[in-house]
């Protein structure tokens, strides 16, 4: 198993120090590699960079689609987002962030692309669709439907494949009971599991409400973690792990705070799955 570092989790400190010394950073802290969402490190030839380096590093590095307002429209950090100029408005193209022919690097793209992942082994499905006005442009039933048929590798997010089966667009109406949430996501990896490559681990409390609640330290939300990585082990999956936590901002001002930080979620994930 690896453990790769979501690059979100590094604001602001991605905005003080150079790409080097945050790779450097990102090793220490024991993490395999980095996975890029191309906000403040966007740009195709910029994102062609970053993975070269991590290779000088010897570390892994994927690429996340970055996703526009449309995606949910009604969310404050989206409106600021897109006000700063950091998402586009009408939802985001993949040729235009991974070039004509992607990366060589694997890419991380929303469930309603999945044609294009039909042509490069290199794109993963996330267990989310973008949205248009409300509505998923993908429906659940027929993204299953789909990846089963044509058996495309898949990044399994523990919350947006929980919004994503009930067709929700946040968390805020899933179910708090932390025993239901256990039956629905191990129906859904029994289902889905043999095509993982990999796994967002994430934690949540919809009570929180659809900002606040989600992406919150890992244990400290309502998801069945030990449970949900207990199922997973059993079937001897073996695949990359990338804990998605929002950025301690106060802590990631402080290079020490912030690299401390980092080590403790790379230990914590290693943790779940000993």
């Amino acid at each position: 198993m690896k453990v790769l570092l979501q690059s979100l989790s590094l604001f602001p400190m991605d905005l003080l120090l150079s790409t080097d010394n945050l790779l450097e950073m990102v090793k220490r802290a024991g993490f395999d590699g980095i996975e890029i969402i191309n906000i403040s490190w966007r740009g195709l030839p910029r994102i062609a960079e970053i993975s070269s380096k991590c290779r000088n590093h010897g570390l892994i590095c994927h690429a996340h689609q970055l996703w526009g307002l449309k995606q949910n429209p009604e969310l404050l950090v989206n409106k600021l987002f897109r006000a700063t100029g950091l998402i586009p408005g009408d939802g985001s193209d993949t040729k235009k962030q991974f070039g004509n022919h992607g990366l060589d690097i694997p890419m991380v793209l929303y469930s309603d692309n999945w044609r294009e992942a039909l042509d490069n082994h290199l794109m993963w499905l996330q267990t989310c669709s973008t949205h248009d006005c409300g509505e998923l442009v993908m429906p659940y039933h027929a993204f299953k439907k789909t990846v089963l048929r044509y058996r495309i590798p898949l990044v399994f997010d523990t919350t947006h494949q929980l919004e994503y089966r009930n067709e929700l667009l946040d968390i805020s109406r899933l179910p708090r009971d932390s025993a239901q949430l256990l039956s629905q996501i191990s129906e859904d990896w029994n289902d889905l599991g043999k095509l993982v490559q990999e796994m967002h681990l994430c934690d949540f409390d919809p009570a929180l409400g659809p900002e606040k609640g989600r992406n919150l330290p890992l244990g400290s939300g309502v998801f069945p973690i030990n449970e949900f990585v207990r199922l997973v082990k059993n079937t001897c999956w073996d695949g990359v792990v990338v804990p998605e936590v929002r950025p301690n901002v106060a802590s990631n001002l402080n290079k020490q705070k912030c690299e401390l930080n980092l080590a403790r979620i790379n230990s914590q994930v290693r943790r779940y799955f000993e």
